[in-house]
């Protein structure tokens, strides 16, 4: 081998390596910020709920989806819940950009529910509501209830 393409071969290692290093700083900064991410989620997902409405925040559901990048999942408590409520937190793009919204589904009637934007004046939350981008809303509502779904049918086959 010619001492070009030994020289060659190095830098292409070098350029490779960099890359990888920069790929693993990455990855190790997404393994850091997950937490604060899910802490985030749950304090969107406790403010938005109403004061009284017999509800808890519990712990994180991991969804296993492709919609897990725009939504965050939390099983829910409180004496106004039954087994498998969850509340869900996603990312809704509205007129106004995007908005984490929140709902709840039911388990009971396998129905999902829309609550609120969080981080929104209840004037603007309910102009969203009627400037008609109620389809948004709508589309929310079918993945979670979607979502839900699928999580319920995943846990379901892991107590098999």
């Amino acid at each position: 081998m010619s001492e070009a393409k030994k020289l060659h071969l190095i830098k292409c290692g070098i350029c490779v390596g960099i890359i990888i290093a920069a790929f693993g700083i990455l990855s190790g900064f997404i393994c850091l910020a997950r937490k604060n991410w899910i802490n985030g989620l749950k304090v969107a997902a406790e403010r938005t709920l109403p004061e009284k409405s017999g509800y808890k925040v519990m712990d994180f559901v991991p969804i296993e989806s492709n919609l897990s990048t725009s939504a965050g999942c939390f099983a829910l408590g409180g004496e106004a819940s039954t087994d498998g409520d969850l509340i869900f937190v996603v990312r809704a793009t509205t007129y106004y950009g995007p908005f984490p919204a929140v709902y709840v589904y039911h388990a009971s009637n396998g129905a999902a529910e829309f609550i609120g934007f969080y981080m929104l004046n209840s004037t603007i939350s309910k102009q969203i509501v009627l400037d008609g981008n109620d389809s948004c809303i709508k589309f929310w509502k079918s993945r979670c209830e979607i979502l839900a779904k699928e999580y319920t049918a995943s846990k379901k086959e892991l107590k098999k």
